[in-house]
């Protein structure tokens, strides 16, 4: 295990005292063999990674590797700024191993393969510590399962062990670093937080013929024992063409929380009954629906207990031409449980182009791509740069009827969605 110093915790300057580059942590020890990861906050500017002395430690996007004892300084650089990490490089278990891998790092697409070596030559057993991200098998042959990092380790009879870095990505696509996260609510304390959300309060729900009237009162959305509650009700609320026979609750996060490229992803309890229809889903802000975008993360309609629903808006396909892209998952127990439902909006994925993916409870349930080399906001406008600054804000609703709802079964209410959590993270893009 990678030792981090205490003096490394408040990261660094770069030399003309700008921090315009900070590094977590600054002062790194390592033993022969092992990685650790440095984050850089560089304004999202491309870092550049350098060691001083290869033959004590390397690096490769941020994961630096001991090779034997001694000291290297890790600089990392953006444009003119500059700063750097400390790496001291002590003996394995009191002394470095008789052998060693013959890479340290190296990158490796989804189903090809590299065949790592002991040198000198060594029985030994191979071993992945994902191998969701790559396998390995007794013949040291590494093969790329997902995009992602993992660690594959030769383990000498003894127990000795020499290890190596390898970072899987797409077939054409571009690694772009770990996730870090940039934003989230857990929904703690006894009041929503304002600085995130915005309660909406309608007679018309979502439109698709809803028959909600959503209101900000804590009887139908509310913080309560670190959750988010939005509360479905059977009640008369609104006058003359307002008045609607239902309320629940509905909250976005435009103007407060907004993001480009990222992962999205929130712990969720379903309600049940014919008639409920919670959804947790995405807008863009770059114009009006559908040209702005649509990312339905999850909807689920109680006539369909198991069903999970992914989908995608634009202004080519959507709802209402009836021919936007859509997913939908079939798994036991999805009601009256806690799940997680995800989304990535990823840059560049494979061959240049973007792509999003879905997940459920961390298995990854869809993927879609972008059909064209050049980005085109009509039927894509899920992409940022510096001429189309689209971003994408949080919604999380409990609408009930309307054109998917369906028939409402009255005897069903209350009923809640609960939230546990919402989270952001986003590339550090080196």
């Amino acid at each position: 295990m990678a030792v981090v110093l205490a003096m490394g915790l408040t990261g660094c300057k770069n030399k003309s005292g700008v921090t315009s580059i900070q590094l977590t942590p600054a002062v790194l020890q390592l033993a022969v063999g092992e990685d650790a990861v440095i984050e850089a906050e560089a304004g999202g500017q491309v870092v550049t990674w350098t060691t001083s002395d290869a033959s004590v430690a390397t690096v490769v996007a941020g994961v630096v590797t001991a090779i034997a004892e001694g000291e290297a300084v890790i600089t990392a650089s953006a444009g003119s700024a500059k700063a750097q990490c400390h790496v001291f490089v002590v003996g394995q278990g009191g002394g470095a191993a008789a052998f060693s891998i013959n890479k340290s790092t190296f990158f490796l697409e989804v189903k090809a393969t590299e065949t790592l070596k002991v040198i000198p030559t060594t029985p030994v057993t191979w071993s992945s510590e994902d191998t969701r991200v790559a396998t390995v098998d007794a013949n040291g042959v590494v093969t790329g399962v997902n995009d992602g990092r993992t660690i594959i380790k030769a383990t000498a009879a003894n127990g000795q062990y020499a290890q190596c870095t390898v970072i899987v990505l797409q077939q054409g696509g571009t690694y772009q670093g770990e996730y870090k996260l940039v934003w989230e609510d857990e929904f703690d304390g006894s009041s929503l937080n304002m600085d995130n959300w915005t309660i909406e309060v309608n007679a018309t729900g979502g439109g698709n013929q809803e028959k909600q009237y959503y209101t900000d009162r804590p009887e139908n959305i509310r913080v309560e024992n670190g959750c988010l509650v939005l509360e479905a009700r059977k009640e008369d609320y609104g006058t003359g063409s307002s008045l609607r026979n239902y309320t629940s609750g509905r909250i976005n996060s435009r103007g407060k929380q907004e993001f480009a490229y990222f992962k999205c992803e929130a712990r969720i309890w379903l309600p049940s009954g014919r008639g409920t229809w919670p959804a947790f889903w995405m807008l863009g802000t770059k114009g009006v629906w559908p040209t702005c975008g649509e990312i339905d993360i999850m909807e689920h309609v109680g006539s369909q207990p198991t069903m999970i629903s992914h989908a995608l808006h634009t202004r080519n396909a959507n709802g209402t031409k009836g021919n936007n892209w859509n997913t939908r998952k079939y798994i036991e127990g999805m009601e009256g449980a806690w799940h997680i439902y995800a989304v990535e909006v990823m840059k560049d994925y494979m061959f240049g182009r973007d792509a999003i993916r879905f997940y459920i409870d961390d298995e990854i349930t869809a993927i879609t791509t972008e059909a064209s080399d050049e980005h085109d906001f009509e039927a894509w406008p899920f992409y940022y740069d510096s001429s189309y600054t689209n971003k994408f804000f949080v919604i999380f609703n409990l609408a009930l009827g309307g054109t998917w709802g369906g028939s409402i079964d009255n005897d069903i209410f209350p009923q809640q969605m609960k939230v546990d959590w919402v989270r952001v993270y986003q590339k550090r893009l080196e």
